[in-house]
């Protein structure tokens, strides 16, 4: 799983989990997450490679084994996330048009 160019914000459970799985999370920003302060801002599996990131979190900033480059936590350590306003990644193309003039059948 690939997180890039992304602000997480204000979830309950924590920000980015994905325990047991190997992620590629960079320039990403995750703040204001879990207000009881018992889940990990980013909480990952093995092998995951964190760059540019910026973790604002009360307890766990970071949960799971992984590399960490120019990552800012709580205000320390790396450069952290460069987030631009209304900075945005393509959507993807959908495979297949949307379905238009849908009508209810019923039958007997």
């Amino acid at each position: 799983m690939t997180v890039s160019n992304v602000s997480v914000h204000d979830n309950v459970s924590g920000g980015i989990v994905a325990s047991g799985t190997a992620v590629q999370v960079t320039n990403t920003l995750v703040a204001g997450n879990d207000p009881s302060g018992q889940n990990g801002g980013i909480w990952v599996g093995a092998g995951s490679v964190l760059r540019n990131i910026t973790v604002q979190a009360r307890r766990n900033a970071i949960v799971g084994g992984m590399a960490c480059e120019e990552c800012q936590i709580n205000g320390s350590g790396g450069s952290g996330a460069h987030l631009t306003p209304g900075q945005n990644s393509p959507l993807p193309t959908p495979l297949l048009p949307a379905p238009r003039n849908l009508r209810a059948v019923s039958l007997p």
